[in-house]
């Protein structure tokens, strides 16, 4: 207690003797605070402010505007943040004009947009010389606007981050520069649905001049929730979606962007999306749906009678290297000067032979103004006959200054060399025609002499124009199953057609899956197939007692064509071994898809390394090597893959999703050759294709000569519908060479065409055109029987078919069936015969199976 005390007389005492000393120096103090606080404040003190009101006064004024910059400063701190978080998440808008807009993701985005990355880097390199950067106006116009514009990514399934870091490890794997293709700059992401309007608006797609929608794997998400009932739903939706946006902006002739292109990636028939077009207020078509897994397909089978085929297609489409690619006529140079404009006016057959490009070959033309996939536009006269575009179309026909030069180069501006580099070593111009008239008489005296005295019969259809059926049936296997045959009976048809094109009387096609006999016996006598009884019913068959059915089929396309079915799963290896037991095998085809399920990418190639595997062990006996043909999905799948051995051929890998990304990226890139493109890969009458012929077949086989001869020589023999875009020497390829290049031709090459039969009845052409589009875009013909009667109808156009005795004595005289007329047409003398056209040169010198 009286310690308590004395604390408390100790702390009164100090508190008095403070108070005290306060008053006597408080005008000091208050006059101190005051200075601090100017300070502070303002910087400097002055001796103002006297009087306690204004002393007052200025502390108020003072605090109230601290108080009101400190808030200021809060919600402008807030506001950033949740800007940097909008930006983070990528859900601010993009403020771009004349863009490219990629909407959803799926396995072949990151791929388009490593497409597109090439695509830049090969405008920016033709634009990187002194030349260009002192005067801009000499660089290059773009070919495409997809080359030079910023591209837009939205998707709802990923977040910003995800897909720039995805895309960015991509980029540095294959050696895309970011400071050609910079991501953040040059690639942009965005998140959110491409269905909703307000999210298209987002991203600005209403003033975007090209547009992917990629919405498969939602389309599959939405029809695996509704058990199957919705197809196409997420791609639909985003298509109405865009046509809302883009109608509803304003007056259509003021804001519609004239370049406008949409190109809508299907992932299952939908003959119905056309109801959902549009059109630019000048007429012109904006969408492009694209169906590409039949094109695939289509691919995969080609390759059966076509070794390396695969190879070909893939790097025609894939703009890292030599690709197809198309420019406006008045805007590329060409001739011995390298003139500006020098097509104009030039024949195609001309701009094609003389046009003295060191790296780009002519294969085609485009006419802007001509549709010609409109049957109606024979009704008017537009198609005569002469004149006609498309690649390898009429050689004759001039090129207008707004016409589009379709070609194969490295670069969409292919220029010829200088003058003195086109001469030769006594300073004359180059002249390949020179050079290739003792090869082209001769070939041409021996053709007579072969067509005269030739007993085989020419096997026509979509793969053989330029072979001769080997005299040797061959056996083929097809390991596994697409669920949509099932579905579409008329597809598996194709994919059979495909495989039997180019086939000696005798061939077998043996289809391994796990169908049953009984469905896979109707699945064949109900869809389109003429077929003759199941001749593995008979007592003394070896088929019976292997347990497989065969069916011999009649139609004419297939006729002598014989089909099996052996039950089996193709990756196991106890049911596969009595395969082998009746004879050797040529050719497989594999599949990792099988009989109704679904699988995974992953899945399906493990299927294919596995049946690789199985096929090597039980074809490791064959005196004949087995040639593949397999697909994959994933890149390493191919370099995993051990197959069989063949040293003379390398096995074929169709990568499902390079072809998917890359044939996207060429039809947004360029889609008025669309068209054109298609015909290339689908099965239909008189459309052009990608061949293989021997240096026998040419009279150059032990001569050098030059690559710009070949081209001559194949001109002459087939009227200008064909053009050698490179070749094979063993199993390396080589596209797009030097026409100055000059070769030893031995039997070990092989010259890569691209070609097409002469058509001898027009309506009959465009019909089946109008029937490719069907084929392509939607994905199938408005119906079945559509399809079946159009390619029965046709089938001698398919296969180039003649009668023997008319073969021997009059060419000219060729009958044709058209669809839909009753009557026959004879050819005039002006009309060429389809084999006339493209015969093999001599007949027996060619045979590509030897």
């Amino acid at each position: 207690m009286y310690k308590m005390l004395e604390m408390l007389f100790s702390w009164c005492s100090r508190f008095l003797i403070f108070f005290m000393f306060f008053i006597s120096s408080f005008n000091k103090i208050k006059n101190s605070l005051l200075y601090i606080y100017k300070l502070l404040i303002t910087g400097g003190y002055d001796n103002g402010l006297e009087k306690l009101d204004q002393r007052i006064t200025f502390f108020f004024i003072v605090a109230v505007g601290v108080v009101l910059i400190s808030t200021l400063i809060g919600l402008i701190s807030d506001s950033v943040k949740v800007h940097m978080e909008s930006l983070s998440e990528g859900t601010t808008k993009v403020v771009e004009k004349n863009h490219t807009v990629i909407l959803g993701w799926n396995d072949s985005t990151i791929r388009v947009l490593i497409q597109i990355a090439h695509l830049r880097h090969v405008f920016k390199i033709q634009n990187n010389n002194w030349k260009c950067f002192f005067f801009p106006w000499l660089k290059a116009i773009p070919s495409s606007p997809v080359v030079s514009a910023t591209v837009v990514v939205l998707n709802e399934s990923l977040d910003k981050n995800a897909m720039e870091d995805l895309v960015l490890a991509s980029f540095q794997a294959v050696g895309i520069s970011s400071k050609i293709t910079k991501i953040g700059r040059d690639i942009i992401f965005r998140k959110g649905n491409p269905s909703l309007a307000h999210d298209l608006v987002r991203v600005g797609a209403q003033n975007a001049t090209s547009i992917l929608v990629m919405m498969t794997d939602e389309d599959k998400n939405e029809n695996g929730d509704a058990s199957g009932l919705t197809d196409n739903s997420a791609t639909l939706r985003t298509v109405l979606a865009l046509r809302n946006v883009i109608l509803a902006n304003g007056n259509p002739e003021e804001t519609f962007n004239p370049n406008l292109r949409i190109v809508v990636e299907l992932d299952s028939p939908c003959p119905f999306i056309d109801e959902a077009f549009f059109v630019t207020p000048t007429g012109r078509q904006v969408l492009y749906p694209q169906n590409l897994q039949r094109n695939i397909n289509s691919i995969l089978f080609y390759c059966a009678s076509k070794p390396g085929l695969s190879r070909v297609l893939v790097a025609l489409y894939n703009f890292e290297g030599v690709a197809i690619r198309c420019r406006k006529v008045k805007h590329l140079k060409g001739g011995i000067n390298n003139e500006k404009g020098w097509f104009i006016g030039k024949t195609i057959n001309h701009a094609h032979l003389y046009n003295y490009w060191y790296n780009g070959i002519v294969i085609g033309c485009d006419d802007p103004n001509l549709n010609f996939f409109d049957e109606e536009d024979d009704e008017d006269g537009t198609y005569n006959g002469e004149g006609c575009a498309g690649i390898q179309g009429d050689p004759s026909r001039i090129l207008d200054a707004e016409d589009t030069l379709i070609f194969v180069s490295e670069t969409s501006s292919p220029q010829s060399k200088p003058r003195n580099q086109n001469v030769d070593d006594d300073g004359i111009i180059i002249d390949y025609a020179k050079e290739a008239i003792p090869y082209l008489e001769a070939t041409l005296k021996e053709r007579e002499v072969a067509e005269m005295f030739s007993g085989g019969a020419l096997r026509g259809g979509h793969n053989a124009a330029l072979q001769i059926v080997p005299t040797k049936p061959l056996r083929v296997l097809l390991c596994g199953w697409r669920s949509e045959w099932d579905k579409d009976g008329a597809s598996f048809k194709e994919r059979i057609k495909d495989i039997a094109a180019g086939m000696a009387i005798g061939s077998v096609i043996t289809c391994v899956n796990i169908k049953s006999r009984l469905l896979f016996g109707a699945h064949i006598e109900q869809n389109g197939f003429h077929v003759s009884k199941d001749i593995s019913e008979s007592p003394n068959s070896k088929l019976a007692q292997s347990q497989r059915q065969r069916w011999e089929l009649k139609s004419d396309s297939l006729s002598g064509i014989y089909i099996e079915h052996f039950k089996a799963d193709p990756v196991k290896y106890e049911e596969m071994v009595p395969l082998f037991s009746t004879g050797e095998y040529h050719t497989a085809i594999c599949l990792g898809s099988v009989v109704g399920k679904d699988l995974s990418n992953h899945a399906r190639d493990s299927r294919v390394l596995s049946m690789l595997l199985i096929l090597r062990k039980l074809s490791k006996h064959q005196r004949t090597p087995l040639n593949i043909i397999a697909e994959n999905y994933q890149d390493q799948t191919s370099g995993l893959a051990v197959v069989p051995l063949n040293r003379s051929r390398e096995a074929d890998f169709v990568n499902t999703t390079a072809i998917k990304s890359r044939s996207l990226v060429m039809n947004l890139a360029y889609p008025e050759i669309q068209d054109a493109l298609s015909e290339l890969i689908v099965s239909v009458p008189n459309t052009p294709e990608v061949g293989f012929i021997e240096t026998r077949a040419l009279g150059i086989q032990g001569a050098t000569t030059s690559f710009g001869a070949v081209q001559h020589i194949l001109s002459g023999i087939y009227k200008g519908r064909a053009s050698s875009i490179g070749y094979f020497h063993e199993n390396k390829m080589c596209l797009c060479p030097l026409p100055t290049e000059k070769i030893l031709w031995s039997d070990r090459y092989r010259i890569i065409v691209i070609y097409r039969k002469q058509t001898a009845n027009l309506k009959s052409l465009l019909k089946s055109r109008a029937l490719l589009r069907n084929l392509t875009q939607y994905g199938a013909p408005p119906d079945t029987a559509s399809l079946s009667t159009i390619l029965s109808q046709n089938s001698d156009l398919s296969e180039g078919k003649i009668d023997d005795s008319e073969n021997n004595n009059n060419h000219s005289q060729q009958i044709i069936e058209e669809n839909d007329v009753n009557n026959t047409e004879t050819k005039t003398e002006n009309d060429v015969s389809c084999d006339d056209m493209l015969s093999p040169v001599p007949t027996l010198s060619l045979n590509v199976y030897n």
